[in-house]
């Protein structure tokens, strides 16, 4: 459980000119757990009785007036998450590949998989080498930051900033907790971030996350989507298949709206994916015809 924090001091410094006001604030090492402590009103796994966080934060910001621009610059050292429960989500099965034929359903995507290559060049590139979190999301939830899909926020070709809650934030929709569009749902998504990583692996979090990703209108899953969209199991789809599939996901509605009236989706975006798998680039793959679906069969 996290317990009221005390007041911690912070310095704060003030430079006032004719035209605007710019204020400095510096936070000294903090306990994480004090930190979440002041969201335990709107974080519910905040009163877990068996809830442990370790680590510790500091801050630096700046606000300039009248423009309202802040600046934040936080750092994040041991953190730990304990007593969220997450081991128990090793065992979960997604309900997304229903209705499939069997042969549709026979095998999953590997996490050495060509579409979970994709994926990961398309949603989060240090996936396997961060910890379950990424200070820039941090920094963005800190300011309030509520753009993007409830599941999933937008990335753009040229985005320089990882997303490494992606596969977090399926893996709890996966197993019914409710996505809420709010300032602290990062930082709710963290706190399992950091148990996952421990208590299930990189492998499993990736398929967990393949297994509910959304794929546009009611389409969720892998195995759904390759069947859907080339009429293959999931774990036979070309590389340019999966850079396609993978470059759907940041924004699924749309492109499966698309996809739907061209047979095409952003191909700027598909080539970024492939380029990402090191693969030079994705040619537009071949649309399924029944002919194609019952030969996969």
């Amino acid at each position: 459980m996290v317990r009221s924090p005390p007041v911690r001091s912070s310095r704060w410094r003030g430079q006032l000119t004719a035209n605007s006001l710019t204020l400095d604030m510096d936070l000294p090492s903090t306990p994480v757990r004090e930190g979440y402590a002041l969201f335990a009103s709107a974080i519910a796994e905040l009163r877990n009785p068996t809830l442990r966080i370790d680590g510790d934060f500091a801050l630096r910001a700046r606000l300039t007036l009248p423009t309202g621009e802040l600046t934040l610059a936080p750092q994040l050292q041991g953190l730990a998450v304990q007593g969220l429960g997450t081991e128990q989500w090793a065992q979960a099965r997604s309900l997304c590949d229903q209705g499939l034929p069997k042969w549709a359903r026979l095998a999953k995507p590997s996490a050495q998989s060509l579409l979970a290559r994709a994926v990961i060049a398309a949603e989060d590139q240090r996936y396997f080498e961060h910890a379950g979190y990424d200070l820039t999301e941090i920094t963005l939830a800190l300011r309030g930051n509520q753009r993007g899909l409830e599941c999933l926020g937008p990335v753009t070709p040229d985005a320089r900033a990882t997303r490494g809650q992606h596969a977090v934030a399926a893996a709890c929709q996966a197993v019914g907790h409710r996505r809420e569009r709010s300032p602290v749902r990062k930082l709710r998504e963290l706190l399992y971030a950091v148990e996952m990583e421990q208590t299930l692996g990189k492998a499993r979090i990736l398929g967990l996350y393949l297994d509910v990703a959304p794929w546009g209108g009611q389409l969720c899953g892998a195995r759904a989507a390759a069947y859907r969209y080339f009429g293959k199991r999931a774990d036979r789809l070309s590389a340019s298949e999966a850079a396609w599939l993978a470059a759907m996901l940041h924004n699924p509605s749309m492109e499966a709206r698309r996809w739907a009236a061209t047979g095409q989706i952003n191909h700027e975006r598909a080539q970024w994916v492939a380029r990402g798998m090191r693969l030079g680039g994705a040619s537009a793959p071949r649309r399924p015809t029944a002919k194609m679906v019952a030969a996969h069969g």
